[in-house]
C-alpha cells in the first residue's frame, strides 16, 4: 500500500497526464534563415514550454489535444503567436520565424543588436551560470583572435605574446586551471610543458558562439576549475549565404602594412536536408616589438630592497612576420525529421617567423676601477628556406563526425573526434659575439628603467673589441594526438509543467603528447677567419623611435649572414646533451561517465542534480642528464579517480529575472611535462631542474550566486560571488643554493603541490541601450563590467615561504571592461576600454624574487558604415595608450621586462549577400 500512496503523491504532485500523446516540434529562425537558440516557446495558458538549443529546435512531449496558441517569447523581439490544432497521437513539426519587423520600437533602429539579443537569450535559459558572446557581438569589437575577444568578458583576464592574446586567466585562476574546448571538445596544446592553448592561433570571425560556463554541468568535461571556454563553430544556414571580409593596416613600429581576409559560404541542398559551410580566415602582418629586460639581486640581506641592483640587464628588438590562417567547414546530413548526422573540421595553422637582435649586459660586478660586465651581441635567425627567420610552425586541427537521434522521445547523442596540435621550429639559429671586461656606469636612480652607460666607444657596436662566444643550431618539435569519444542520453520522466528529464552518458579520452628537440653548438675550424667575415656582415639595428626613451641597442650579424651558414664544411658540430633533458613522450587515458536529473516546477524553478566520474591513467617517460651524460628514465604510470557532485538551481521570479546557485566540484590534471621524471642541469649557470611524478592533481570545490535581470530592449543587470576551495595547488618551488645528490647548484626548482587555497570575488555586469537619453542620445549604449577576485595561498609547502601570505598564481584584484558605444541605422561607433591589475606568476624561495604581470591599460576604438544591405566599411584602432607587456619582480618599480607593440590600425571592407 505504501507504494502506491507514493506513487499517487507524485501524479498528483507533478500533474502528469498519461493520457497526453502529442507533440509539438520545430525550429525558430531569423529571417536570414539562421537559427536562433535561447527563445522561449510555450503553449498560452499551459505551462508547457521549451527553449531552443543551439540549432533553434524545440521540444514539447505529451501535450493534451485541441487549439492553442504557441507564443515565441525573445529578447528585443515583440511576442509572437502562432495557432495550432493536435489531435490525439500527433505529432506536429513546424518551423516558425522571427522577423525584424517584429523588433520593438526601442530597437528597430539598429539590427546590429541582433548578435547581442542572441547570446543574452541563451544566457538567460541556460539553466548552469553562463556567459555567451554571439558572432556579431565579436565583430562589434576590434578583435583579431579568441583571446581578445575573450578579455571584453566578466571575469577574464588575458596575457599577451606579440600583441597579441595568447592565454586566459578565469576568475583569478592561471590558464592550467581552466580549458578550451571546440564544440565540446578539450583543444590540445601545442605548448610542450603546458596544456592550455594558444588562444591566438584561433581568429575571432570563425567562431558563431563564444560559451564560457562559469559552473559547469555533470555532462561536461570536470577539469575546468575556473571555467571552461567552448568555441562553438558555425552552421549552415537554411538559405545560401555569402560573407566576405577584405582589410589592411598597419603597426605604428612597423614599416610593412597588415591584410587581413575572410570568406564564408553556407548553403542547404537536396530540399535543405544537406547542409554545408565553409570559412576561410587569413591574417598577414608584420610588427616589431621593443623589449628591455632586467634581473635583481641585493648586495645587503638586511636592506635587500636598499641595495637592489640589476646584474644582467637586457635590450631586445624583436621583427615578426606572422601568417595565421583557419579553415572549417561542416556537413550536416538531416536523415529525418527526428535524425541528423553531422561531420565537421577545422584547421588552424600559424607561421611566425622571427629575428630577435639582444643586447646583454652579462654578470655586472665591482672592477679594480669601477663596475665591469661581459657585453654579448646576439642574432636569432633561420635558414634562407625560412626567410632568414626562426620560423615557429603552429598548428591545430580537429575533425569530428557525430549524430543527433530522437527515438520515441528519448535523444541519443555521439561523437568520435580526432584532435591534433604540433609545433615545429626547424633550423633556429643564434650567433653571440662577445666582449669581456667592458667598464660601465649603472644609474640606477630610476629602477623602472634603470640606465646603463658604456665608457669604451669600441663597445657601443660589433668591433675588434668583439670575439666569437657561440654559434648554435636547434630543433625543436612538440606534438598532441587527442581521439575523443562520447554518447550521451536523454529521456523524459515527467511532463507538462513539473517536467523532468534523466541524461547519462559516457566519455572516453585517450592523449598522447612528445617532445623531440635537438641541439648542436658549432665551432668554426677558423676562428679568426670567421670573426673577420662576421665583422664584415653586420647591421645597425639602432632605431629612432624606440619605445623606450634612452636605450640604444647597436650594431649585431646580420640575419643573412647567420642563415646561410653552411655548417657541414668549415664548422665543427657538437650536440649539446643538455638540451636533451627537455624531451619526452606521455600518455593519458580518461574514462569518465555521469548522471544528471533535470527538475522543472512550472517556469519558476527548475535543478540540476548529478554527478561525474573521471578516471585517469598516465603513463610517460623522460631525459636525465646528470652533467656528464643523457640516459631515458624508466617509464612510470599512474592512476586516479574524481568524483564530481553538482547542484545547479534557478528561480526565476518573472520571466526576465533569474537567481542562480550553484555547488560543483572540478579538477585540473598536471602537465605532463610536470610529471615527467626528467632531470635538466644547466651546467654554465649551474641551474637544475627536475620533474615531480609524485604531483596530484589540483581539485576545487566551488560555490556560485548569480542574480541577472533582462531587459526587453536587448540588455541585462547581473551581479553575483563566487567561492572556491582548492586542494594540492600546483607551482614550482625554487630554492636558492641547493646541495643535491653531492652537488651545490646555485638554483634549484621543481613543481610541487604548493599547499590548498581559497579565492573569492564577485562580479557585477551592465549591458544596456540609453533609449530613455533625448534625441541622438538615445542611439548610446553602454557594455560594461567589473571583477573582483582575492586568493590566498594556506598550508604552503613553498620552502622558506610557509609563513607568508601568498595570493595565487593569476589573480589580479580588479577586472575592469567598459565599452560605450553610439549606433544608427548605418553607423557604428564603439570606444572599449579594459583594465587589468597585477597578479603573481611565478614563486621563488622569497619575496624580492618573485615574479609578477604588471596591470594593464587598453584602450580601443572601432567604426563601421553600413554603404548598403550589402556593403560595409570599418576602421579600427587598437592600443591607443600604447600599452606594453611588463613584468616585475618582486615590487613593481623593478622591472624585469617590458615590451611595447604599439598602436595598430586596420582599414577595410565587408561584403554579406
Amino acid at each position: 500500500m505504501s507504494k502506491v500512496y507514493f506513487i499517487s503523491f507524485l501524479l498528483l504532485l507533478f500533474s502528469f497526464d498519461l493520457m497526453a500523446q502529442s507533440d509539438v516540434r520545430g525550429k525558430v529562425n531569423d529571417d536570414e534563415s539562421k537559427p536562433i537558440p535561447g527563445a522561449h516557446v510555450f503553449l498560452e495558458g499551459t505551462e508547457y514550454f521549451d527553449v531552443t538549443d543551439i540549432d533553434g529546435d524545440f521540444k514539447i512531449f505529451n501535450v493534451p489535444a485541441g487549439a492553442y496558441k504557441l507564443v515565441i517569447s525573445y529578447i528585443g523581439y515583440a511576442d509572437q503567436q502562432f495557432d495550432i490544432n493536435l489531435e490525439d497521437g500527433q505529432t506536429l513539426v513546424q518551423n516558425y520565424s522571427l522577423s525584424e519587423g517584429n523588433l520593438l520600437n526601442e530597437v528597430v533602429i539598429n539590427g546590429r543588436l541582433e548578435g547581442q539579443a542572441r547570446a543574452l537569450n541563451a544566457q538567460k535559459n541556460n539553466l548552469n551560470i553562463t556567459e555567451v558572446i554571439a558572432s556579431q557581438q565579436i565583430e562589434r569589437f576590434p578583435d583579431a583572435n579568441i583571446g581578445d575577444a575573450l578579455k571584453r568578458v566578466a571575469g577574464i583576464n588575458v596575457q599577451y605574446d606579440q600583441g597579441e592574446a595568447r592565454f586566459a586567466n578565469i576568475r583569478g585562476t592561471a590558464p592550467e586551471l581552466n580549458s578550451i574546448t571546440i564544440n565540446g571538445e578539450r583543444v590540445p596544446s601545442a605548448e610542450a610543458e603546458q596544456r592550455y592553448v594558444q588562444l591566438d592561433l584561433i581568429p575571432a570571425d570563425v567562431i558563431e558562439t563564444i560559451e564560457l560556463n562559469k559552473a559547469v554541468t555533470p555532462d561536461m568535461d570536470g577539469d575546468a576549475i575556473g571555467g571552461s571556454i567552448n568555441l562553438v563553430t558555425q552552421t549552415a544556414d537554411d538559405d545560401m549565404q555569402i560573407k566576405a571580409t577584405l582589410g589592411s593596416g598597419m603597426s605604428f613600429l612597423g614599416t610593412n602594412p597588415t591584410y587581413k581576409g575572410k570568406f564564408a559560404y553556407s548553403n542547404r541542398y537536396a530540399d535543405k536536408k544537406i547542409g554545408f559551410i565553409f570559412t576561410a580566415s587569413i591574417l598577414d602582418k608584420q610588427v616589431r616589438s621593443d623589449n628591455v629586460e632586467a634581473e635583481w639581486d641585493f648586495t645587503d640581506e638586511n636592506q635587500k630592497d636598499a641595495s637592489a641592483f640589476t646584474n644582467d640587464p637586457q635590450i631586445r628588438q624583436y621583427h615578426l612576420k606572422r601568417l595565421r590562417q583557419s579553415y572549417s567547414s561542416t556537413f550536416d546530413f538531416r536523415l529525418s525529421d527526428n535524425h541528423t548526422i553531422f561531420l565537421s573540421g577545422m584547421y588552424n595553422w600559424r607561421n611566425d617567423w622571427e629575428n630577435r637582435y639582444r643586447l646583454r649586459f652579462n654578470d655586472i660586478e665591482e672592477g679594480d676601477n669601477g663596475m665591469i660586465t661581459e657585453i654579448r651581441r646576439q642574432t636569432k635567425a633561420g635558414t634562407d628556406d625560412n626567410k632568414f627567420g626562426r620560423l615557429e610552425d603552429q598548428r591545430m586541427m580537429n575533425a569530428r563526425i557525430g549524430g543527433e537521434h530522437l527515438i520515441n522521445k528519448v535523444k541519443l547523442e555521439w561523437s568520435f573526434s580526432a584532435l591534433r596540435a604540433s609545433e615545429d621550429r626547424p633550423n633556429e639559429r643564434y650567433i653571440s659575439m662577445r666582449s669581456e671586461d667592458q667598464p660601465l656606469t649603472l644609474n640606477l636612480i630610476d629602477l623602472r628603467n634603470p640606465m646603463l652607460t658604456l665608457l669604451d666607444p669600441a663597445a657601443q657596436d660589433l668591433s675588434d673589441a668583439y670575439e666569437l662566444r657561440e654559434i648554435t643550431e636547434e630543433f625543436q618539435f612538440t606534438r598532441e594526438i587527442d581521439y575523443n569519444s562520447r554518447v550521451d542520453v536523454e529521456f523524459p520522466v515527467l511532463f507538462g509543467k513539473n517536467s523532468s528529464f534523466i541524461k547519462v552518458g559516457a566519455r572516453y579520452k585517450n592523449k598522447t603528447k612528445l617532445r623531440n628537440n635537438s641541439f648542436v653548438e658549432y665551432a668554426p675550424l677558423d676562428e679568426d677567419g670567421f670573426v673577420a667575415m662576421a665583422l664584415a656582415n653586420t647591421e645597425d639595428q639602432t632605431l629612432d623611435n624606440f619605445s623606450v626613451e634612452g636605450y640604444e641597442i647597436g650594431s649585431f650579424v646580420t640575419r643573412e649572414f647567420l642563415g646561410n651558414l653552411d655548417f657541414s664544411s668549415g664548422f665543427e658540430g657538437e650536440d649539446v646533451i643538455e638540451e636533451f633533458a627537455g624531451n619526452f613522450d606521455a600518455d593519458e587515458e580518461v574514462i569518465g561517465g555521469y548522471a544528471m536529473y533535470t527538475q522543472n516546477f512550472g517556469e519558476e524553478f527548475s535543478f540540476i542534480a548529478g554527478a561525474r566520474f573521471e578516471q585517469t591513467n598516465v603513463d610517460y617517460q623522460g631525459v636525465i642528464f646528470d652533467g656528464e651524460t643523457i640516459m631515458d628514465t624508466e617509464r612510470q604510470s599512474d592512476n586516479y579517480g574524481n568524483f564530481m557532485p553538482g547542484i545547479h538551481l534557478k528561480y526565476s521570479p518573472s520571466r526576465w529575472t533569474n537567481v542562480r546557485v550553484a555547488w560543483t566540484n572540478t579538477i585540473s590534471r598536471p602537465n605532463y611535462f610536470d610529471l615527467v621524471p626528467y632531470q635538466e642541469i644547466n651546467t654554465e649557470d649551474n641551474q637544475i631542474q627536475l620533474g615531480n611524478p609524485a604531483l596530484e592533481a589540483t581539485t576545487s570545490m566551488n560555490f556560485d550566486l548569480l542574480g541577472e535581470h533582462f531587459f526587453k530592449n536587448v540588455g541585462i543587470i547581473s551581479a553575483g560571488v563566487f567561492y572556491k576551495n582548492l586542494t594540492n595547488v600546483i607551482a614550482n618551488r625554487t630554492e636558492n643554493d641547493v646541495l643535491f645528490e653531492g652537488t651545490l647548484y646555485d638554483e634549484f626548482s621543481q613543481p610541487v603541490n604548493a599547499g590548498n587555497a581559497d579565492l573569492y570575488g564577485f562580479e557585477l555586469g551592465l549591458q544596456r541601450r540609453l533609449d530613455f537619453l533625448p534625441g541622438l542620445l538615445s542611439n548610446l549604449s553602454l557594455y560594461a563590467n567589473y571583477t573582483f577576485t582575492k586568493s590566498k595561498l594556506k598550508d604552503i609547502t613553498l620552502e622558506n615561504r610557509e609563513d607568508e601570505s601568498l595570493p595565487l598564481v593569476g589573480t589580479p584584484e580588479n577586472l575592469i571592461n567598459a565599452s560605450l558605444a553610439y549606433d544608427t541605422k548605418k553607423l557604428d561607433i564603439r570606444l572599449s576600454f579594459n583594465y587589468a591589475g597585477a597578479f603573481i606568476e611565478e614563486y621563488d624561495d622569497e619575496a624580492f624574487f618573485d615574479r609578477w604581470y604588471d596591470a594593464v591599460t587598453y584602450l580601443d576604438v572601432n567604426a563601421d558604415y553600413k554603404i548598403s544591405d550589402n556593403w560595409k566599411i570599418y576602421l579600427s584602432v587598437n592600443n591607443l595608450l600604447n600599452q606594453p607587456l611588463r613584468y616585475y619582480q618582486g615590487i613593481e618599480d623593478r622591472t624585469m621586462q617590458v615590451e611595447f607593440y604599439g598602436i595598430q590600425a586596420r582599414l577595410g571592407v565587408k561584403f554579406k549577400l
